[in-house]
């Protein structure tokens, strides 16, 4: 799988992400790290309903995606990207201004990962 080239500028240097923070269980950090999963598809499956929200996610927002520390809690993840464009029970899917999709993927209220589409 090819990753956008934006993405390429995540290694140059720091970001802060505001609301965003890795989910905390217990007073200690949630030692499981998942995040990037390229393994995993990114475009929507049949399944996924329209939520009736914009759900896109600017060049900037896909690259603070990069730089989470994951797992993080649903309210974190909506509360910095928005509401998606299509979800199902376990998949949240925005859409890049330049046709790509970015799938964020859960086990409950936790994001364990997310994903990024070639370019449609």
């Amino acid at each position: 799988m090819r990753l956008p080239a934006f993405l390429g500028i995540a290694l140059l240097g720091t970001l802060s992400l505001g609301a965003c923070s890795a989910l905390i269980t217990g007073g200690a950090a949630e030692a499981s790290k998942v995040g990037f999963d390229p393994s995993r598809k990114a475009v929507p499956d049949l399944d996924a309903e329209d939520y009736g929200l914009d759900g896109t996610l600017s060049q900037a927002d896909v690259l603070a995606m990069t730089y989470l520390e994951w797992p993080q809690s649903y309210d974190a993840v909506s509360g910095r990207f928005g509401f998606p464009a299509k979800r199902n029970e376990s998949t949240d899917y925005y859409q890049t201004p330049g046709g790509q999709w970015v799938a964020v993927f859960y086990d409950g209220a936790v994001a364990t990962g997310y994903s990024i589409s070639d370019s449609q």
